[in-house]
């Protein structure tokens, strides 16, 4: 009797051995890219938890407890969850036999630091070697909001940023690489989850525009009808503003804290009428990268104004509104002269030069533009005249 007893213990005993247990494990947290909420979750980085220390088992996950607990329609790793957050369900089984337990595994797609582009930093070049020393953490406040206390490191490589290597140890103190300008990479961090958003800005070493601050010449318009008030085409001082200099933008104002705020520019300075006779003009030049200086310079429409090159009172003009064609003939000029027709936006539709010998009426074809308000402007020399004209 002993004997049997034994035998029976012994075959029971690899049973109750096997019991198979599935712990929860902790919440599997990964960070949101697009911020939306949905992530992409690799499952199985949650195994080791879940199984502990037992051998002969496997792991399988489902989205609800039924399908756990039936081992029916596994989910895929990795996972994409659909809301978040999200619980599943891990299902540790036997490979000897058919235990099984579950568990709740929780999934948490985490938000990335609120981050916004940062502005370049401009200094301008004290030595006039292309190089100074930045203090690139001006712009942190800019970059996200300072209460978050989000961590912030600085690279000089996209590839850095990426692989956290050979970040810029005193970013307070930086001497630019390149000149004139270089990129720099941020790498904010919110340090309470390990998630990070990266951006880039740009820094630079700029120099003001060497222009001149006052254009003594007046730019003088001929006004037809004797009212005090033209049209200006204030683009032609441009030349005499940057003396040809390249990789300038120049724009109009009609005060000086405007210019200086760049703030209510003239939107049409092709075709700027004055608002005062004589009107003084403020034109800021500007960098790339925002460096400028002004220019000041007077507008005046003088009715009295003629030049024996091209007497632009003896001007006949007709008809006006026009429908198809547009004529003109000028008497006695010794120039040669420049035809422009311009819309309401300040584009050039016509553009045509002619020769002072021409005695014949200049007929322009205007069948093919659009019907509204135009202005004819003719140069000659130094010497124009801007008339509104209306095409039906």
């Amino acid at each position: 009797m002993k004997e049997i007893t034994l035998l029976i213990l012994l075959i029971v005993s690899p049973y109750l051995h096997s019991q198979v247990g599935a712990n929860e494990p902790d919440p599997l947290a990964v960070c949101d890219i697009n911020n939306d909420g949905i992530a992409f979750f690799d499952l199985t980085m949650a195994d080791s938890q879940i199984i502990g220390g037992q051998t002969d088992v496997v792991v399988t996950y489902h989205e609800t407890l039924s399908n756990a607990q039936s081992g029916i329609f596994p989910i895929n790793s990795p996972y994409q969850n659909f809301t978040n957050p999200q619980v599943i369900y891990p299902r540790v089984e036997s490979i000897l036999n058919a235990d099984f337990d579950t568990t709740e595994l929780l999934l948490l797609a985490l938000s990335l630091p609120d981050t916004n582009s940062p502005e370049p930093i401009v200094l301008i070049d004290q030595n006039g070697d292309g190089f100074e020393i930045f203090d690139l953490t001006i712009r942190e406040v800019d970059i996200a909001d300072p209460s978050l206390n989000y961590d912030f490191y600085y690279f000089e490589t996209e590839a850095d940023v990426e692989d956290i290597t050979n970040s810029i140890s005193n970013p307070t103190v930086y001497v630019n690489l390149t000149t004139p300008s270089q990129t720099i990479y941020i790498r904010v961090e919110d340090p309470s989850i390990g998630c990070f958003t990266i951006e880039n800005m740009l820094i630079a070493v700029d120099n003001i525009p060497i222009v001149p601050e006052v254009i003594e010449e007046t730019f003088a318009v001929f006004d037809d009808d004797g009212d005090g008030f033209a049209i200006f085409d204030l683009t032609t001082m441009v030349p005499e503003i940057t003396g040809g200099q390249t990789g300038l933008e120049v724009t109009f104002y009609k005060t000086e804290t405007d210019a200086e705020n760049k703030t209510n520019f003239i939107e049409e300075p092709e075709v700027y009428e004055n608002i005062t006779n004589p009107q003084t003009i403020y034109a800021r030049t500007e960098t790339i990268y925002g460096s400028f200086a002004l220019t000041t310079f007077t507008i005046f429409a003088d009715k009295n104004l003629s030049a024996s090159s091209f007497e632009l009172e003896e001007i006949d003009f007709y008809p006006n509104p026009a429908q198809d064609f547009m004529h003109f003939k000028i008497k006695d000029i010794s120039e040669d002269f420049k035809v422009e027709i311009i819309d309401l936006k300040g584009q050039r539709v016509y553009s045509k030069n002619y020769a002072s010998e021409i005695s014949e009426t200049v007929s322009l074809n205007v069948s093919n533009l659009n019907s509204g308000i135009y202005f004819l402007k003719i140069t000659s020399g130094k010497n124009q005249i801007i008339k509104k004209v209306i095409k039906k």
